[in-house]
């Protein structure tokens, strides 16, 4: 997360400096930066993930079967 988050953290702290009313928008803007960023690395590994769940599920229940075949 820090490698997308660092040159816009550094510009939010140089706004926050050059700001006298302290709002916390700089802050708010490099967090949905790196939510944004986070996002956009971790969605195509959920569904690379959720298909092997799915295999590993349709697996199981073959040998399920398989057992239940064998026991009858």
């Amino acid at each position: 997360m820090d490698k997308y988050a660092e040159p816009k953290m550094q510009a939010a702290s140089e706004n926050q400096a050059s700001d006298t009313t302290n709002t916390p928008e700089p802050l708010l803007n490099t967090i949905m930066v790196a939510i944004s960023n986070l996002k956009q690395t971790l969605e195509p590994k959920l569904g690379t993930v959720t298909r092997d769940v799915s295999l590993l599920r349709a697996d199981l229940q073959k040998m399920t079967d398989k057992v239940n075949k064998a026991r009858n």
